[in-house]
């Protein structure tokens, strides 16, 4: 795998991970959005014959990167019957408090600052909550548009259902080439990537970080990934397989 490869599975997997110590509904509530705006620029790219390498060329267009979530959608994401002040009280720290993304690039030692959101408008009247991205979500575009099946299906992310089963779904897009991907990782490695401020011994976290969670969402019939676990020792061998819908 040449340099450029190495490099951009690793800014992709920080960005997949960058979120993974809010709350479950903070990490949904992010990814979900990113995974609507994903599905409206990949529609668009589609219309006017163009691929990921034509991507800024969109910047231009009137109302590319703003997308709106309604409070029904947030009960099903959320799994709640309604919307809560204290619930949207919440989303509003969350966004203002994690609006920026810090990339690190090994390679050429430098670290990004990537600024997410150019404005958030939560619409209590009409019951939604509207997303302007950033020109930089764009960059985050650009570092994905070399490996587009690391999709974020924002279908899949519905149906996740705790920060367990969030992190390792995130993970497993970044092991993934074309439909399938497989990866033999150090437990170690591992934890620095699934659970960063976990103190428990190698069998629980293994067990609560990747093998329960992977069992979870491969038997969960509404999220289009298979992830199969193998333990050799110290090593996990990750394999992912992404359903044809």
């Amino acid at each position: 795998m040449n340099k450029i490869n190495l490099k951009n599975i690793n800014m992709l997997r920080q960005v997949l991970q960058q979120y993974r110590e809010l709350t479950f509904n903070s990490n949904k509530f992010f990814y979900y959005s990113y995974g609507k705006l994903d599905i409206k620029i990949q529609a668009i790219l589609k219309s006017s014959n163009k691929t990921y390498e034509d991507i800024e060329d969109l910047i231009s267009i009137d109302d590319l990167l703003n997308i709106s979530i309604s409070f029904d959608e947030l009960t099903i994401l959320f799994g709640c019957k309604r919307i809560e002040t204290k619930t949207l009280n919440n989303i509003i720290k969350n966004i203002s408090n994690n609006s920026s993304m810090i990339i690190n690039n090994e390679f050429e030692d430098e670290t990004y600052i990537l600024f997410v959101y150019k404005g958030v408008t939560i619409d209590r009247k009409n019951k939604s909550i509207h997303i302007e991205f950033n020109d930089d979500a764009i960059r985050l575009f650009e570092n994905i548009r070399t490996m587009p099946f690391c999709r974020i299906d924002f279908e899949d992310i519905l149906n996740l259902e705790n920060k367990y089963q969030m992190n390792l779904y995130l993970y497993a897009l970044t092991i993934l080439r074309g439909s399938e991907g497989v990866i033999t990782m150090k437990i170690e490695n591992l934890r620095n990537i699934l659970g960063e401020n976990s103190v428990i011994d190698d069998y629980n976290f293994i067990n609560r970080f990747i093998t329960k969670p992977a069992k979870e969402i491969t038997e969960n019939n509404n999220i289009n990934l298979d992830i199969h676990i193998v333990r050799a020792k110290s090593n996990i061998k990750i394999r992912v397989n992404r359903l044809l819908k």
